[in-house]
């Protein structure tokens, strides 16, 4: 198993009113690439 160096629980965002991300948990191991997209 890879070292984790980022470790996101349960994160929630909001701009200007709008909740734009919600419930996100992830684990980035290192020498990885992690990318959250949506509709714009």
């Amino acid at each position: 198993m890879s070292e984790v160096i980022i470790e996101v629980q349960d994160a929630s965002v909001e701009l200007g009113g709008t909740r734009v991300i919600e419930g996100v948990t992830l684990h980035v191991e290192r020498g990885s690439t992690v990318a959250i997209i949506g509709p714009n």
